[in-house]
């Protein structure tokens, strides 16, 4: 236990993806083994991937195959699929590809779940966006029922699943857990019902994040849920001798990234998130941890302190960035923000 007496924070690392169809399609796995071996030396604990398809500008390599490549090379480390866009998805192949995941690693596996937001997306799957929600909760219900083991029968309105027993079961019991992401009331509603952990994007910013995580707990609370055992947070952050200076040298790339979720249709999610259109220094520091390490981890410990945070899950890597200043992002975290943390 730390000082605060919560478990000791384990943190994360998103396997972020900056680069478009001009690189070496291996390049983005070598630098991901780089970072994640820099990890390793500080204790770094998760590993997670991300999922779209048929994206512009940005190659993105599909999550649960991604992570089975890396499983073995990083056996102490868990593995989210932070996050599946479940709607386009067939609940039935995501039950058996991650209980093969979470078997081959040996029981590591976080399913990290959300709605998805790109039309393009769910015009190519053929699907009705304004149903998304309705499958997404449908599905979920069946991934349990799968990894619960017995014999499943789900007759529902988007899916048909005759009786039958999953034979892929997955190590852990009764289910790998599911954070269930979202930056809104709803999404945290939906965490509180169905979800074991709430797991919202990094741009909502820092106080909307400790509304949402008083509502998801005040939920659970309602439904006799109690306290979740973890509360994962995703926070990007820049270390730097002062806050100005780190904005300074993230503001462009974020922007670039910010531009390019907004061109995919992020920007309908909320007038929130369609706010990133114009970053700057003010509008960074509100959702950015940004500063030096006595900052960051200043930072770290409010989120510790205000909303009980067990995972810190963090993002080095931007598109156009240099892979040797996100390493040495990685070795700063490591050795001079996590020792201050508590």
């Amino acid at each position: 236990m730390s000082r605060t007496g919560l478990p000791e924070l384990r943190v994360g690392l998103v396997l972020d993806w900056v680069h478009g169809p001009d690189v070496d399609p291996r390049q983005q796995f070598d630098e991901h083994v780089a970072l994640l071996e820099t990890g390793r030396a500080f204790g770094l604990d998760l590993m997670t991937s991300g999922q779209h398809f048929l994206p512009d500008g940005l190659r993105f390599y599909q999550p649960i195959p991604y992570l089975a490549s890396l499983a073995s090379a990083f056996p102490d480390m868990r593995l989210g699929t932070a996050i599946l866009l479940l709607p386009l998805l067939h609940p039935v192949e995501v039950a058996e590809q991650v209980a093969t995941l979470d078997a081959i690693s040996g029981g590591r596996v976080v399913c990290g779940l959300g709605l998805g937001y790109t039309d393009r997306e769910f015009e190519i799957f053929g699907i009705d966006r304004r149903e998304r929600t309705a499958r997404f909760e449908e599905s979920v219900a069946i991934l349990r029922a799968l990894w619960a083991g017995g014999e499943v029968e789900h007759h529902g309105r988007f899916f048909d699943v005759p009786a039958s027993q999953s034979i892929v079961s997955p190590v852990q019991r009764p289910g790998p857990p599911i954070w269930i992401a979202g930056g809104t009331s709803p999404s945290a509603d939906r965490a509180a019902r169905i979800g074991d952990a709430f797991y919202p994007p990094p741009f909502v910013d820092h106080a909307q994040l400790r509304v949402l995580q008083t509502e998801y707990r005040r939920k659970r609370d309602q439904l006799g849920r109690g306290a979740p055992s973890s509360v994962p947070i995703r926070r990007d952050m820049y270390i730097a001798e002062t806050p100005s200076a780190a904005a300074a040298r993230i503001e462009p790339f974020v922007s670039g990234r910010s531009r390019t979720y907004l061109t995919w249709g992020m920007g309908k999610e909320g007038a929130s998130v369609a706010g990133m259109a114009a970053e700057n220094e003010e509008t960074l520091s509100r959702r950015l941890l940004l500063g030096s390490p006595e900052e960051i981890a200043a930072g770290l410990n409010a989120l510790r302190r205000d909303v009980g945070m067990t995972d810190f899950v963090l993002r080095v890597q931007w598109p156009g960035m240099p892979v040797e200043e996100s390493i040495r992002q990685m070795e700063l975290f490591g050795a001079e923000v996590l020792p201050l943390v508590d």
